[in-house]
């Protein structure tokens, strides 16, 4: 057993659109968001452990993390896990970090379901995807719908999940120019009613462009700009990409993307961006659905 280690992905979660219906009396924000998820990730390597729970950061974000802590993510998912199932096992956690933080990707929040999930994986499967669900809602907004890690419509504060199905494997342009966004900032700054929400979407490949050209927009974008000007001039960057079918801000920023029909076009772009902006953190990739036999590797 201890010679076990279990390697669980973190992707990306993009949030193709985010509306924001207005604010719950107790302050907490409603939305409505289409939400996929890339072929991007974190990877987080779980070994049984004889001592107490240890964290070792790796990759290229590793520095903007710390490795001890009470605030850290995936120490907290380890204790509501062990607070649930009374079983007290501890872990050794390697989190190679390769999404920027702070960013607008749910990087903490993937790191957070990875860890749930992983552990559940190590107890053989003794919890489960409802039980978990419940364990994420503690953890933050966007753990729930990071748990699926596939195409989806996130409703309430974030616990309410839509699963869709036929959302095409778009390429994708992920950009950020380094800045980092704090959530309750931007959340301060923002001033809408409550409202009805967008038009729903039907799952289909054929309409998804048509959809997101009704639809598609991020409430956030505006107060995000105001605190960090430099995601108006990323998207402006976006838009000038010919073959670029949809741009926007994903999640609070301030990470945004260009959707392209082919993943060829994507890295075309991406290439173009990088050497306008070498110090900008640019990645082609591609929306992807994940699944069991994606998302783990058992190593002995």
């Amino acid at each position: 057993m201890r010679d076990l280690v279990l390697e669980v992905a973190a992707p990306a979660k993009i949030n193709l659109t985010l509306s924001v219906l207005g604010r719950r009396a107790d302050g907490y924000h409603l939305l409505s968001s289409l939400t996929a998820f890339t072929r991007l990730h974190d990877l987080l390597r779980i070994a049984p452990s004889n001592g107490p729970d240890k964290l070792t950061l790796r990759g290229r974000y590793a520095g903007s993390l710390r490795e001890t802590g009470n605030d850290n993510l995936i120490f907290q998912a380890a204790g509501l896990y062990r607070e649930a199932t009374g079983v007290d096992s501890r872990y050794d956690f390697v989190l190679v970090k390769r999404l920027p933080v702070a960013a607008g990707i749910g990087g903490g929040s993937a790191d957070a379901a990875a860890t749930l999930l992983g552990l559940d994986r190590l107890a053989g499967s003794s919890l489960g995807l409802d039980a978990l669900s419940s364990l994420a809602e503690r953890l933050g907004a966007d753990v729930p719908a990071c748990l699926r890690a596939s195409a989806l419509i996130m409703s309430g504060i974030g616990e309410q999940i839509e699963p869709i199905r036929g959302l095409p494997g778009a390429g994708l342009l992920l950009v950020n120019s380094g800045v980092s966004v704090s959530t309750p900032t931007v959340f301060r700054r923002l001033n809408i009613p409550h409202r009805d929400p967008p038009p729903s979407y039907s799952g289909s490949r054929e309409t998804i462009w048509d959809w997101l050209r009704l639809a598609g927009h991020n409430d956030l974008t505006e107060p995000a700009c105001e605190i960090a000007p430099e995601i108006q001039t990323v998207l402006s960057a976006l838009r000038a990409q010919k073959k670029a079918r949809y741009v926007a801000m994903s999640g609070s920023g301030a990470t945004c993307f260009a959707m392209f029909d082919r993943q060829a076009e994507a890295r075309r772009a991406a290439a173009k961006v990088n050497s306008q902006h070498p110090t900008w953190w640019v990645q082609s990739t591609a929306l992807q659905d994940w699944d069991e036999r994606t998302r783990f590797r058992i190593q002995r």
